[in-house]
């Protein structure tokens, strides 16, 4: 082998070191939330923190009378950003399977990584010695989802009844609050997929097209609102203020 030959495979090895290193950096980023989905967070995150996600209720939509169920996503920190969004069982059937999947995929390496660890004679760590990694680890191995409810044909016939749907309100209430709990479910594509854009953020989208009859507005505590406006009023004067005094100082 000559010594250009020996290069190429020197560089070919580190290149693959490489990877493989930036690949596992990857995962431990997710596995402790600071992934790169962080940086764009959750459309659920419009004050840089994690909003409730409450089921208010459902109406129906058409002449079919197609069932929307009702997802408050409530940002605690500002109330007049809070929106609703109308998700069908269909939308909720289609986030349950992506995020199995996600979910699945993340178990798997874990399994891969603890072969891994056992076959070089690793021996697991104690609970009490655990790091903040190893114990999100065994978290995540251990969490499932909560499973959607039944949509068999006997459901077909009670697809109205008011009893029936908030039973199933509850199961998607529990859902979502499983998978707030997981940085990596939360903050997943397929999450932000079915929050969609709050209202408040679709001019920042330029031309993008949100259907209207998808969302709404929840009535607000009228004292809650006004405290609400008058803060956000103080807010613009204050920044207004520091605005205009960095213009005099530059001028000056």
């Amino acid at each position: 082998m000559t010594c250009t030959e020996d290069e190429l495979e020197l560089e070919k090895l580190d290149a693959a070191r490489r990877q493989q290193s930036d690949a596992t950096q990857q995962i431990r980023q997710q596995e402790l939330g600071q992934s790169a989905a962080s940086s764009r967070r959750s459309t659920a995150s419009s004050s840089g923190g994690c909003s409730d996600l409450v089921l208010s209720g459902f109406s129906m939509r058409g002449r079919e009378k197609k069932v929307m169920y009702h997802i408050d996503v409530v940002d605690h920190d500002a109330p007049l950003q809070t929106y609703t969004i109308r998700r069908s069982y269909s939308d909720f059937k289609d986030l349950h399977i992506q995020l199995s999947e996600i979910l699945e995929n993340r178990q798997a390496y874990y399994r891969s990584k603890a072969a891994t660890r056992m076959a070089r004679g690793i021996i697991p760590t104690q609970t009490d010695t655990m790091t903040h990694e190893e114990k999100l680890e065994r978290a995540i191995m251990a969490f499932t989802l909560p499973p959607l409810p039944h949509a068999g044909f006997l459901t077909f016939w009670k697809r109205h009844d008011r009893s029936h749907l908030q039973s199933r309100c509850d199961s998607f209430q529990e859902l979502l609050r499983a998978v707030q709990q997981m940085a990596f479910l939360r903050e997943s594509f397929a999450m932000q997929k079915f929050l969609s854009v709050a209202p408040c953020a679709i001019r920042e989208r330029g031309s993008s097209y949100v259907s209207l009859c998808e969302y709404s507005v929840p009535t607000l505590n009228p004292e809650e609102e006004q405290r609400e406006r008058k803060r956000r009023a103080q807010q613009y004067r204050r920044n207004s203020s520091s605005s205009n005094h960095s213009t005099l100082m530059v001028e000056y």
